[in-house]
This record gives C-alpha cells, structure tokens and sequence, in this order.
C-alpha cells in the first residue's frame, strides 16, 4: 500500500509504465518468517510455511503487485535496511540503471522478533524515552515507508509535485558487536561525514537531524555524543515513541518524517523525553522548533554495526 501511494503522488500511471523503467530497493529485517508457532513450540513447519516464505521476500511481491518493469533488490542490513535501501536507489538514478525508484522499507511485526529482543532485555514495558535518563529500551512496530526517486526533469514532465530532494547520503560500518554500536561512534561518524560531503553540506546548513534514537543505553549514549562532537548545536529528535522501532522500515518512514518536517518547516519534539541524560552529553528537542533552515538529516544505526545518512532539502530549498 505506501509503495503504491508513493507510484500515485508521483502521477505515474498505467501508461507511464513501459515509457519509466521503475526499479525497486526496499529495506526489511525479517521478511516473511516461518510459521511462528511451530517454531516457538518446536513443531516441524509444514510445506505451505516453507514455500511461503521463500516466496514471501516483500521486494518480491511488491515488484509484481505493482507491474514495475526496473531492477529489483532487498536491503538487509538490520535497522539500517530502509535508509540503504534509499542510498542504493538513489545510486540507481543518478548511475542511469533506471529513471525512477521506489525506496524505502516494510516490516510486519512478529512474535519472534519481539522474543528475540525481550531476550536481549531491551524491549521496555513502557512508552520508550529515547535520550532519556531513565530510558529502558525500546518500543517494537510495523509499517511502511517509500520514496519515489527520480531525475527532477522526468518528474516536471509529469507535472509531478516534488516534495524534496535527496541531496547526499553515507553509508558505513564498524562491525564491533552484533547488538551494539562501538562506543567511540566511528562508524556513524564516518557515515555522517560521507553524506556532507556527497551533498556538499556544512554543518551549520543543517537544520535538525531525525536521529535514530531507540531508546536503549549503548545506542542513543553513542548517538548524542557523536551529535555533539561533529554537528555542535545542531537540534536533534526522535520519533520512535511515536511509531515505535520499525526495524527495516525505520530508515523509510524516518525518511518520510523529515521531508514531512522541511515541507512544515516544523519540527515535532521529542516524545517521551523528559531528563537530561549526563552520559549522552546532550538533549533532544523537548518542545516542537519552527525550522527556519531548509536542510535536514536522518540517521540510521544498525545491528552488526552499519550506519546511514542521508541529507535532504525541503522542496523550496537547495536543488542537488
């Protein structure tokens, strides 16, 4: 449903198809799982759980449901997978491999995922508070989020509204620990600074960053003082407590959120939050902030230690 609603405000119709070759990168963690209950109690699942789920990967189905006649990939890089899947698209379009790209990410939740992350003690009981002092873990949810990514001259010829622009992404990994980042943030950092410099991006061009923000010790600990040391001042926010951690689809509803806030010029305070944390340096926005910069930044930090930025401009803003 949100790939076609991205096809349907990018105005692309049914005659538009054979003329934009349309590929697809979609983020996700679990897919389509085996049958949870003969897992959780140790049954051997049958043969239609089996064929659903090789069947099952989203990108897949998405592809066919939808006609799309480009390349199509899935993105599995944990709670990154959505913003890759956004990076690598948007690498299609300006490489020439397609003219167009619905990116973005798609998670269901399942009972195995949550098990998996309860075992790991960090799932809280409660509404999570991301930066909090005495924030105790996340909160898990689903969804959806896609952006269509295209050259802006195939989109004025559809008279299609633009409603941003990607101006630059980074990507990067510290393979430290499976559960958690390494403590001293390189990898986001390197992340960060790539997508600055993609993008051409000062810091002080930045109006707000969309961070990841999960509400657990290591992760927001080893965001906020990564912010703090190499985008001082720059207001920061979560909307986890919001929608709750959607894994593989945070990167693309995340991406979603900040073109919606440049479009506003509003940024919406940080639920949840409620006292300064001393190990993390620095706090998120505890009231919403009229934006009056036209750059924002969202960030994605995932298991096994990959870690995206992406830069984007409200409409009306810097054109890449």
């Amino acid at each position: 449903m949100a790939a076609s609603e991205a096809i349907t405000m990018g105005k692309i119709g049914k005659g538009d198809r054979g003329r934009i070759r349309i590929g697809l990168s979609m983020g996700t963690v679990a897919g389509d799982p085996f049958d949870e209950q003969g897992i959780i109690t140790g049954q051997r699942p049958d043969w239609e759980s089996l064929n659903r789920y090789v069947r099952g990967w989203p990108a897949v189905q998405v592809h066919r449901a939808l006609s799309l006649d480009g390349p199509y990939q899935m993105v599995t890089t944990a709670c990154s997978s959505g913003a890759v899947a956004i990076a690598q698209g948007a690498a299609w379009v300006r490489d020439g491999v397609c003219d167009a790209v619905l990116a973005g990410g798609a998670e269901g939740l399942t009972r195995i995922c949550y098990d998996g992350f309860a075992s790991l003690m960090l799932a809280d009981k409660q509404r999570c508070k991301p930066f909090d002092r005495h924030r105790a873990g996340l909160n898990l949810g689903e969804g959806a989020g896609f952006l269509l990514l295209e050259h802006p001259d195939s989109a004025r010829n559809r008279d299609a509204v633009i409603l941003g622009w990607l101006l630059g992404d980074g990507i990067a990994s510290d393979a430290y620990n499976l559960a958690k980042p390494k403590p001293d943030g390189t990898a986001l950092r390197r992340a960060i600074f790539g997508s600055m410099e993609r993008s051409g991006v000062k810091s002080e061009e930045i109006g707000f960053i969309n961070a990841h923000g999960t509400g657990t010790a290591d992760n927001d600990a080893v965001e906020a003082r990564t912010f703090l040391e190499v985008l001082p001042g720059v207001p920061f926010v979560s909307t986890k407590a919001m929608t709750g951690h959607t894994l593989g689809a945070a990167g693309g509803i995340e991406a979603l959120l900040t073109v919606i806030s440049l479009m506003e010029r509003r940024v919406p305070a940080s639920m949840g939050f409620n006292d300064r944390c001393p190990e993390c340096g620095c706090s998120p926005l505890s009231r919403s902030m009229t934006l009056v910069k036209s750059i924002a930044m969202s960030t994605s930090v995932g298991y096994g230690g990959s870690n995206c930025a992406l830069i984007f401009a409200g409409a009306s803003g810097r054109v890449a």
